[in-house]
């Protein structure tokens, strides 16, 4: 897109902000502004014009490439800051999600193995069992990673709906004390009722100890993990 101004009557107008480039003919419009617009929707052209008129103010276009070398500045701090926006999401979810995942699995293996008696690996395995079935409790230590495998992908994936989520939901990230054990008690009834009847897995019968356990679990290694993390590292929607 190109606006053509009549040199003799407008570009004392548009001089001082540093938007126009001495061409053959006449005056062209092609800062920065124009570049982003093909890019960005129509908020973030809202705000990016609005910082680029302050940024151009004073700045008079030379000869000698300075106006160019600030378009070029500000066309890669813009993007950076763009870049940095996008990359805070992936990295609540990568650190969300770890962290859910080992406070799960250690709250699982602490509470199932130190007073039920379960071996570690046969809770791995049973959570391999949700894609082999009962023959999982028979595949050794390579079903057992399957399982860990399985673990953390789930972990990484109850991370990312929240974080989409804290984009369109902003308290979310406001009242993570809130929103996080809510969220936790979610995830626990979603697997249960959702995830694990549509798996291999072997259906149990009702347990209101093992619910309140795997409540409260849900709630100290998951929801608040995945929450605080979020607001920490993509507090904004």
């Amino acid at each position: 897109m190109s606006l053509d101004i009549d040199a003799n009557h407008s570009a004392s107008q548009y001089r001082n902000c540093g938007l126009l480039h001495r061409q053959a003919g006449p005056y062209v419009f092609r800062g920065p502004i124009t570049i982003l617009a093909a890019k960005l929707g129509p908020r973030d052209f809202v705000g990016v014009h609005r910082s680029a008129v302050v940024m151009h103010i004073g700045q008079r276009p030379s000869r000698d490439g300075h106006g160019r070398k600030f378009e070029d500045k500000f066309m890669s701090e813009t993007a950076t800051t763009l870049a940095v926006h996008k990359h805070s999401a992936l990295g609540a979810t990568l650190r969300g999600g770890t962290l859910c995942g080992l406070l799960d699995i250690t709250a699982a293996f602490v509470v199932y193995s130190g007073f039920f008696g379960v071996h570690p690996v046969l809770i791995l395995q049973g959570i391999a069992s949700g894609i082999l079935g009962s023959s999982a409790f028979n595949g050794g230590y390579p079903v057992a990673l399957l399982g860990l495998l399985l673990h953390f992908f789930i972990a990484f994936a109850a991370t990312s709906v929240y974080v989409q989520l804290n984009r369109w939901v902003s308290p979310l990230v406001q009242y993570v004390y809130i929103s996080g054990p809510l969220y936790g008690v979610a995830v626990y009834f979603f697997m249960g009722y959702v995830v694990i009847p549509l798996s291999a897995h072997e259906k149990g019968t009702f347990s209101l100890q093992g619910m309140i356990i795997g409540v409260v679990i849900h709630i100290f290694c998951v929801g608040l993990p995945i929450a605080i993390t979020t607001r920490k590292y993509y507090p904004k929607a």
